[in-house]
Parts: structure tokens; sequence; C-alpha cells
């Protein structure tokens, strides 16, 4: 009797990691592991070909063959005719799919009609063993749908099989209830929803289900959905010392968690009323705490959203430790952190109230638990993720489990996407590719396999990207144009521009020719390419050239967003508004400019340097340009590169005061600013400090100090206000190659860096210079964050 009750215990284990999606199976019963198996390998085909091929079918049902041969020899499940009927009644129905993709409808329906209810375990409702019954009764009754056409029929019999909301965590069940619903759509749900409101959630959360996926407007539903909450409510009383909460209450507040996230506008004020009172009646419930979050969420109250988050992680503790340590809704706990996650930033007005990195550390452990429990495939070699599309590890498992996790690993990747160390460590790509394995190929996410290509990018590894997005993103997707410029740029780091400059060229004829066609999106990147189109013009061509294409650029803009309303006051922070973007071309002009001018004046005779009007005029220029910035610049929009450049074009003029105080405004706001960093840099390095055996190797690379001895005699007052100059220099460029992506990877910090460490004789000065020339072999023409919307 101990024998059987340990293997029973397993039993229930394997067919929970069953419904999770798992494909191993340790449940102490070869045959049962066998056909659970071979169940994975059928629902693995299922959701990646939307069928099976008559081939895959036959070979599959060979294998139903031999298993039943198998079952009818097996000794040992004598003792044990629960599990026997289990795994037999999971046999039939894999015969019965299989049956109907080869087209054999007769023999699968009449293999369906036996196999229904069959071998049903008296077990305890919410247990493994019922719910997996119910699984494979769901099944059943919607394959014999498929067979006649008509769902009605069969789907009467629904509430025989399961007439309660399963957790999340048994995935399968949840989603072919997600199946029936969106057979019987949300007009014939509707009918049952008033039939069965009084006593059976289920049907009010497939009816939800059904509204969302058939874009119903479920905000005018909101007073039935309330009274309906109510009824149910009224009938609830607080736990006794040796009771649970009210399982109906409970269930109710699981379909009101999934309506509130579906509504379009904010949530009826009564809804308010309808919490605390489910709270007053429940014990510590963490499904009513994860109501209250969403609830608070929406209607604007982010505290008390996070308090209640707060709440359910230490009702989620107690449950844990009672369990055994086990997670009752491992999966459902996990969209809980997901939501939190992806509706907060970690601003300093929550933070007393919300650890914002600790929570994303939290989910992570969750993660990586459930990989390990479940023994999913994770992906964490840095050559594998460097390789996603030749080492993919594909996982299968249930939809709604899949997004769960999906949105796990692309909330973590978001919050630590302009982190340095995350994206040196490879972490990120991880992210990234774990994120994407959970999808088949057919549904795959462009902007995530996008996301995966900039990363890769903003890594250095050129080769790897350009392969991804010719062979996975571009060759499916030709009119993806943020795809092509990140192309364009990844070709832009070779020395010859030339292949860069044709993709560019190519792409802005085909989007000028389907202009009237064009997204915002589009709008926005047909500009940022034009940019970069003159940028590779500047670096193939020469300044001049650039600077007649400027007109061309503008007249371009003007066609695009004349027409297109004010961005709105909420908005103009955002730099993805037409307003920022202007300011991103006046910026590029003044660089023209300014770039212009250093060049005929490195054309002067040094022992006549007369400098004409005409090349004063090209400092009038970057001047008006500059200013023309300020003029876009709001409150709520103020974009700091304005006084860069402003440094910038005081340094040219020998205005070093004037320059020293524009870089201190930018690095008062940022601190790793690489344009205020270099400008820093400039003002105080003189020429005479340089080694001249670093001159020499870096003037082949395209670099050079561009100051001379006065700027720093002018700008500091002694030898003491220099030494500190010096000190500080060195702080912030060391600060900046550990804090900022953009810092790390700029030739011209590490450049600066190396003279900071040769001047203090400092052996790491080599290493600086080695990742000075690294970074400006992989430089391209703009920043990749450029391609980005």
């Amino acid at each position: 009797m101990l024998a059987t009750n340990v293997i029973r215990d397993s039993v229930a284990e394997a067919l929970e990691r069953r419904m999770m999606g798992a494909s191993t199976f340790e449940s102490g019963v070869p045959l049962l592991d066998n056909i659970l198996a071979l169940q994975f390998r059928l629902y693995y085909h299922l959701s990646q070909n939307n069928g099976i091929s008559q081939d895959v079918g036959r070979v599959l049902m060979d294998q139903c063959k031999k298993m039943e041969a198998t079952a009818d020899q097996t000794v040992t499940l004598a003792q044990d005719p629960a599990t026997l009927n289990l795994a037999t009644k999971i046999l039939v129905n894999c015969k019965c799919i299989i049956l109907f993709y080869l087209a054999d409808y007769d023999t699968s329906m009449k293999l369906l009609d036996e196999n229904f209810q069959a071998g049903m375990a008296r077990s305890e409702k919410g247990s493994v063993y019922h719910d997996f019954h119910s699984l494979l009764d769901l099944e059943n009754l919607y394959y014999k749908a498929k067979i006649t056409g008509n769902p009605l029929i069969h789907y009467q019999k629904l509430l025989q099989v399961i007439d309660y909301i399963p957790k999340k965590s048994y995935g399968y069940v949840y989603y072919y209830l997600q199946l029936i619903a969106l057979e019987l759509n949300a007009p014939s749900l509707e009918n049952l929803f008033e039939k069965f409101k009084s006593r059976n959630p289920l049907i009010a959360m497939m009816y939800v289900e059904a509204s969302r996926d058939n874009d119903t407007d479920l905000d005018t539903e909101q007073p039935k959905m309330l009274q309906y909450c109510e009824e149910i409510l009224s009938r609830a009383k607080f736990p006794r010392a040796n009771e649970s909460n009210d399982t109906t209450l409970d269930q109710v507040h699981i379909v009101l968690q999934k309506f509130l996230i579906t509504l379009n506008h904010k949530p009826l004020p009564q809804w308010k009323t309808f919490i605390i009172s489910s709270m007053a009646k429940t014990f510590q419930s963490i499904t009513v705490s994860k109501t209250a979050m969403i609830y608070f969420m929406l209607n604007g109250e982010i505290k008390e959203s996070i308090l209640n988050f707060v709440n359910l992680e230490k009702y989620t503790k107690r449950d844990y430790a009672l369990n055994e340590n086990r997670f009752d809704d491992i999966v459902s706990l996990i969209e809980s952190y997901n939501f939190i996650l992806n509706k907060t930033k970690p601003s300093n007005s929550i933070r007393i109230l919300f650890q914002f990195e600790t929570c994303l550390e939290n989910l992570l452990k969750l993660l990586l638990f459930l990989y390990k429990d479940l023994q999913f495939p994770i992906t964490n070699n840095p050559k594998d993720c460097l390789n996603y599309a030749s080492t993919a590890k594909k996982i299968v498992i249930p939809k709604n489990v899949a997004i769960t996790l999906f949105s796990s690993w692309k909330v973590i990747y978001d919050s630590h996407s302009t982190e340095l160390q995350f994206l040196q460590s490879g972490d990120l790509v991880s992210y990234i590719c774990n994120a994407m394995s959970l999808l088949p190929k057919k549904e795959m996410n462009l902007e995530i396999q996008f996301q995966y290509a900039y990363t890769l990018a903003c890594m250095r590894e050129i080769e790897s990207c350009i392969t991804f997005l010719q062979d996975h993103i571009l060759n499916d997707h030709p009119t993806f144009y943020r795809a092509w410029h990140l192309l364009a740029l990844c070709h832009s780091v070779q020395e010859d521009k030339q292949d860069s400059y044709k993709i560019v060229c190519s792409v802005i004829e085909s989007m000028v020719t389907d202009a009237k066609t064009l997204t915002d999106e589009d709008k926005w990147q047909l500009i940022s390419m034009k940019c970069t189109q003159l940028c590779l013009i500047d670096e193939i061509f020469g300044t001049s050239d650039a600077l007649e294409m400027v007109v061309d650029l503008f007249e371009l803009y003007h066609d695009l967003y004349d027409s297109s309303p004010e961005t709105t006051a909420d908005d103009t922070s955002s730099t993805r508004c037409k307003e920022y973007l202007l300011q991103n071309i006046w910026l590029m002009v003044a660089d023209f400019y300014m770039r212009k001018y250093e060049q005929e004046t490195s054309l002067l005779d040094p022992a006549r340097p007369e400098v004409t009007e005409e090349i004063t005029s090209l400092l009038k220029e970057a001047e008006n340009a500059v200013a023309e910035v300020s003029k876009i610049n709001s409150p709520k929009m103020k974009n700091i590169n304005c006084n860069v450049h402003q440094s910038r074009l005081s340094m040219l003029e020998k205005d070093w005061h004037k320059a020293l105080g524009e870089v201190e405004n930018v690095l008062y706001y940022d601190d790793v600013n690489v344009g205020a960093i270099v400008g820093f840099a400039e003002l105080i390095v003189p020429e005479s400090e340089q080694n001249v055996e670093l001159e020499t190797e870096l003037s082949m690379k395209g670099l050079s100090a561009k100051t001379d001895l006065s700027k720093a005699e002018e700008v500091f007052a002694n030898d003491t206000d220099k030494s500190a100059a010096y000190a500080r220099l060195k702080l912030l460029l060391e600060c900046s190659i550990r804090k900022s992506i953009d810092a790390y990877y700029s030739a011209e910090i590490w450049w600066y860096l190396s003279l900071i460490y040769e001047r203090y004789r400092s052996k790491q000065y080599k290493d600086a210079l080695l990742t000075c020339i690294r970074n400006k072999e992989t430089t391209p023409i703009r920043e990749f964050k450029h391609c980005k919307y």
C-alpha cells in the first residue's frame, strides 16, 4: 500500500508537469511516461504546423499501436487500475486526433464516443487527476465538434466535464477551454452566461475570453458583470478557523481580473467597493489581492496597487511554506509579477514601497525555478545566443503559459536593456533567446526578432547581426524598414561604405514611392534613414555634398509632417515625436557646418592663418542650426545635446570658459553623456601631453586630439585647479565605461582614458588603447539607436 502511494504521488507530479507542457517524466510507470511523451510529440506537431502530415500521422499511429500492445501486457499496472485507465484514455485520445488528421472521421468519432469520461477517477475537484481527466474530455468534446461541425450539441456536456476555472498552471486545460470559447463565439456564450451566471464563473470566464478575441467591446458589460459579482459576494461568508475562503468568490475574482484587463477604459468606481467587501469576507486571499492590484493600477492609484502586490507576495510565501515548498499556481504568480513590472518604473516616488530591481530578480528566480522543475531547455550559453537560428531550443507548451513566460523574459529584457553589465555579460541576448524559443515559427514576433538583432549589433557582433537580419527577418518581411536601417548601419562599420550607401538609397527610393501608405513608424524611419544617407555622403563624397542634400531632407520632413497634428504636451518628451526628430536634423546640420569649418581652417597657411568671411559664415550657419533646436526645446522636452553642440561651437570660437560652462550644464543632468565628457577632455588635455606613439597609431584609425595648450592655460587658474580637473576627468571616464553602453563603445572615451593612464604611467593605458582601436573599427556611421522607433 505504501509503495502504491509513492507511485501515485510521482504519477500526479508527472501529470501536473504534462499539463504545463513538459516533455520528460519520471512517474515510476514507464508505460505512462512513454504515453505522455507520445502526447507531447503529437501536440508539438499540432502547434508547429496547425495539423499533422500524412507521413507524421502514420508514424505516430504505429507508435500508438505498439503502446496499446504494451498496455495489454502490463502486469505492474494491474495493481493500479486508475493509472492504467488514465494511460489508456490518453492513448485513445491520441489515436482519435491522429485519425482525424488522417481523415478517418468515422473511426475517430466512434473512439471519441467510447472514450468520453472513460475511467474517470472519483478524485476531488481541483486535484491533478481530476483536472487531467477534464483535459482529456475537453479535448474529446473539441474534436467531436470539429468532426461534426456543430459545436453546440457537444459543448452542452461541458459542465459535466468541468464546472470551475482551473489553475493557470494547468495550462492545457485552460487552453482547451479557450479554444472551445472561440468555437462557441461571444453571442452563443452570452446565452450560456445568462443561464449559468448565478452559479458558474467558468462560463463567465469563457464569455470574457471569447469577447476579447472577437473584439467585442466589454465596457458596456460592466454593470451586468458587477451585478453578477455582487450576487456571488452576497452569499460568501468569512471563513472559520478550519475553513478555506469561499471558492466561488475566488473564482469570480479570476473572471474579474481578466475582465478588467480587457477593458478599453477605466473600470467603474463601484468595483472598488466590491473588492474591499471581498477582502472583508476572505482571509489573506491571493486571488483578491491580485484583483485589487489590477484594479487600482488601471484606475491610476499606483501606490494602492503596489501595496496589494506586496500583500500578494506575502500570502504566496505563506502558502509556499504550507504546501511543502510548492507553489499552488506558479503561472498566475508569474503573471502578477509581469503585470506590476510592466505597469511601473523604478522611479524614486515608489521606491519606498516597491523595490523594482528586487522584483525583477524574484521574477527571474521564479522562471529559473520553473524551467528547472519542468526540465525546459534554457538558452544561456554565449555561443548559442549569438547563433540562435541554428541552435534554437523550441519549447512547446500551452499557449496561455507560453504567453506568460514570453512576457516575463521580455519585461526582464526591457528593464535591463540600457544597462551595460547585462549587455556585456550576454544576459540581454539570453533573455531575448529564451523569449523567442516560446513562439512557434508561424507566430514569431517580429518586434522580438528585431530586438535580438539590435542587441547583437550593440554587442558589436556585427556579422551575426547581418546574417540574422538577412536570413530571418528581411527575407520574410521585405518592408520592415527598421531592419533595413539596422542592416545599413551594420555595413557602415566597414571601411568601404558603399554597401551601406546602396542599401540606404534603395530603401529610401522604395519608401518615397509608397509615401502615401507609410505608417507613423515608417515616416519616422524614412527621415532617420535620410539622415543616415547624408552622413554616408559626408563620409564618402565630402561634407560639401552632404550640405547640398540638406534641403532635400527638410523638404521630405515637411512633406511627411506638415499635415500631421502638433504633438500633445504629454507626448513631447517622447523620442518618437516629430519635434524630437526635427531637433536631430538641426543638430546633424550643425555638425556638418562645424566639420566643414574645421576642414577649411585646417587648410590655411599656418604662417598667415587669415579666416575669410566665407569660412566664418560656416560657424554662423552652425550657430543658427543650434538656435533652431533651442526654439523647439520646451520644459517637457529639453534636448541636452543642444548644449553639447553649443560647447563645440564655443571651442571653435576659442571661447573656452563658455565651452566649459555648457559642458558642465550637460554633466549636471547626465554624468555619462559621451559628447560632454569628450568635450571636457578636449578642454583640459593639452596636446603637449599626448604620447606621440599613441598619436601615430590612432591617426591611422582616424582619431586625433583637437586640443592645444592655450585651452588648459585659459580655463584653469593654477596647477592645483588643473590637477583637480584631471582627477575629475579620470573619474568621469572610468565611471562612464562602467555605466553607459554608449560610453563603453566610444573610441573617443577610451582614447582619452589611455592618455590619462599614460600620464600617470599606468599599465592600463595599453589595454585602453587596444579597446579604443577595436571600438573605432566597429563604430557605425551613426549610433545604432537611430534605427529604433
